[in-house]
């Protein structure tokens, strides 16, 4: 493998990164609240998923255009203004693709105003950047975040209600603590041990091959 084809390799991972190797969730401990509490059916994490990236998107946006004109000391407060705003339509597309989902949400659905992955994203990346990769980084951090999201909402309903997205799985055992917060923690820490045993093999393996390569 030639050292400037390892370059370009390495160079797409970490354009990737956010999708398992560095995500949000799993690596950067991003929007754990609404991961572990709420997670425990797939309808909720797709609902959750939503709601982040109509906000999150836009936010970000807004952060890259207008962001390095307000003070550093009224940057967070207008995040979360702007996360309010979009908080309304997105919560009410939520309620269209997903129906019913709200009162299973509880308190946890407005606290998303605050998340992390809007509000820390925002001032760390957004405001910093130019306009392509700030775009680029959301999306990969909203897909990242959902694939995590509704992984755990399909395994946790799946183990604890023996149903995937309501519908009834006859001939599997229900096993209910699943539902509990303490599962959503424990499914967590174990994608989390699986994105850094991978971050670490890839590692290895571009490591070996560009050390090959020199000597060559």
């Amino acid at each position: 493998m030639k050292l400037e084809r390892i370059r370009k390799i390495s160079k797409v991972r970490g354009y990737l990164s956010p999708l398992f190797s560095n995500n949000p969730v799993l690596i950067r401990g991003l929007a754990m609240v609404p991961v572990i509490v709420v997670s425990n059916t797939l309808r909720n994490a797709v609902a959750i998923s939503i709601v982040i990236a109509c906000m999150a998107l836009p936010v970000h946006l807004i952060t890259n255009f207008f962001g390095g004109k307000i003070p550093r000391w009224f940057r967070i407060p207008t995040y979360v203004l702007l996360s309010s705003l979009f908080f309304i339509p997105a919560a009410l597309l939520m309620n269209r693709v997903v129906p019913y989902t709200v009162d299973g949400l509880g308190v946890f659905l407005p606290l998303l105003v605050i998340n992390s992955m809007v509000i820390g994203k925002a001032e760390e990346y957004a405001v910093r950047h130019k306009l392509i990769p700030v775009v680029l980084d959301a999306l990969l951090h909203i897909v990242g975040f959902a694939l995590v999201m509704c992984t755990i909402g399909l395994v946790r309903e799946f183990l604890s209600s023996a149903t995937i997205w309501g519908q009834p799985i006859e001939w599997m055992n229900k096993i209910p603590a699943f539902a509990l917060p303490f599962c959503g923690f424990m499914i967590v820490a174990f994608l989390a041990a699986g994105a850094k045993a991978y971050r670490r093999f890839t590692h290895r393996v571009l490591l070996a091959a560009a050390m090959k390569d020199e000597g060559e």
